[in-house]
């Protein structure tokens, strides 16, 4: 399979969906997605799954809870309050 190279205005799947996402829900928070692509990120399954996420959201017209991207990947939302 080849892959074409991206534009360099053109914007990656996950910034493009983030844009969309909050076009859709500009009141709404955008979803916790640190360290999903990219370096040191989940890789390419998180990046689809991110995507897929999001994209869906926008379809059916329900937002996200910030943290159901990062549900989905099995990364454990951190406590609230501060740590002792």
């Amino acid at each position: 399979m080849t892959h074409r190279k991206r534009h360099p205005d053109e914007l990656d799947p996950l910034e493009a969906a983030l844009n969309r996402y909050s076009a859709a829900f500009p009141w709404q928070k955008l979803p916790f997605l640190h360290g999903i692509g990219g370096a040191g990120g989940h890789g390419g399954e998180a990046l689809e799954v991110a995507v897929g996420m999001l994209h869906r959201a926008v379809a059916t017209n329900e937002p996200l809870d910030p943290w159901a991207i990062m549900a989905a990947l099995g990364i454990r939302r951190p406590p609230d309050g501060p740590r002792t």
